[in-house]
């Protein structure tokens, strides 16, 4: 008997065979998918820079000199005192009004005990943690109490530093990351006062016009930019940047280094001789080392009834929610630690109008 072949045979397995095959490419995705998001994600790990070091009254801080803000919670810090190191974080206070160590804000150390070694590790999302600083601290064995104040490998009364495996990112991308034995780090002395000065908006700050910050480089691979006129420095530059009018900006000195100074209408002279008149940006400022400071720098905050911190030589002379003084920091200079950090555009310090922490060679409160 003859097979009668019905004609819409054929196309019904067509269809199952491209039902098949699209099943088996949303069979091999969800395998790849699965297979790659199932991987724990790896934690990113910040970056910052610590100085351990003493107050003007003898109490062990840390200083966050650079890198990312640490959030509470989001690091820990081990101390030794002799026995050992102990997660100690909640021995340590930090200054400031927020949960967050940024940029220019200490830790100051409130437990038992002289600290020998410290550790800060950061804290990732599964509570694992890695270490991202161990500041050097050696106590000078000349002092009259026998271990008060900070010094380095060499006993010079230095205040060390410990730099991270990547340059903060306020420092150009071009600058190497060792550091020539040739840079001095002997902190800059002070001749006024440790100064910390906080206002939250709209109590806001300027740089006054006129003033000028000068300084003879010391360390290799200078340069600064000034409204695209580029000059590569050499050890025993002179340096002068003089502010044209008064100005909200951003500056960033460590105890080495000169790692952000922006401003938008300023003038920059290297030996005598006009280099150009503009903007110093972001990343258009870095010098490796230097000395023989001299500033007019003023910084002008205007009266306003809003939060404000200013504290001097470690003592808190203002913290009011409804403060209405205007202040007044003549010289600005680095402070007893030879940092300074200022922030007037509220890219450091979220919500803050004013940050400021440095020296003043001397202060008015309107």
């Amino acid at each position: 008997m003859a097979y009668l072949q019905r004609p819409d045979e054929e196309g019904v397995s067509e269809i199952i065979g491209s039902v098949l095959l699209i099943a088996l490419v949303v069979l091999a995705v969800a395998i790849v998918v699965v297979t790659l998001f199932s991987q724990p994600h790896v934690a990113e790990v910040p970056h910052a820079s610590i100085v351990a070091g003493n107050s003007s009254n003898g109490s062990f801080i840390l200083f966050h000199e650079g890198g990312d803000p640490l959030a509470e919670g989001k690091y820990r810090v081990y101390v030794d005192t002799g026995a050992g190191l102990e997660d100690r974080t909640a021995a340590f206070n930090l200054t400031g009004n927020d949960s967050l160590w940024s940029i220019g804000e200490t830790l100051t150390y409130t437990g038992q005990g002289r600290p020998e070694r410290v550790v800060v590790s950061a804290v990732d999302t599964r509570g694992g943690e890695i270490v991202i600083a161990e500041p050097s601290y050696q106590r000078d064995r000349g002092g009259a109490d026998g271990g008060g104040s900070q010094a380095d490998a060499g006993g010079s009364g230095t205040v060390p530093t410990v730099r991270p495996t990547t340059i903060p990112t306020t420092t150009p991308t071009t600058i190497p990351t060792t550091i020539p034995t040739t840079i001095p780090t002997t902190p800059h002395p002070v001749t006024g006062h440790d100064i910390t000065l906080i206002t939250e908006h709209p109590k806001e700050g300027v740089i006054n016009g006129g003033g000028t910050f000068a300084f003879r480089v010391t360390g290799l691979w200078s340069s600064i930019n000034v409204d695209g006129q580029y000059q590569a420095l050499s050890p025993g530059d002179r340096v002068e940047i003089t502010f044209l009018s008064d100005q909200k900006g951003l500056i960033h000195i460590g105890i080495s280094s000169i790692s952000t100074f922006e401003f938008p209408d300023v003038r920059v002279s290297v030996n005598g001789e006009l280099l150009g008149e503009g903007a110093i940006g972001f990343g258009d400022i870095w010098i490796g080392g230097y000395d023989d400071l001299n500033s007019t720098l003023t910084l002008s905050v205007e009266p306003k009834n809003k939060w404000t911190y200013f504290e001097v030589d470690d003592e808190v002379v203002v913290e009011d929610w409804k403060d209405r003084s205007g202040f007044v920091l003549t010289h600005l200079i680095p402070d007893s630690f030879g940092v300074m950090n200022l922030d007037l555009i509220s890219i450091s310090h979220v919500g803050k109008s004013v940050y400021y922490d440095g020296g003043a060679e001397s202060y008015t409160i309107l």
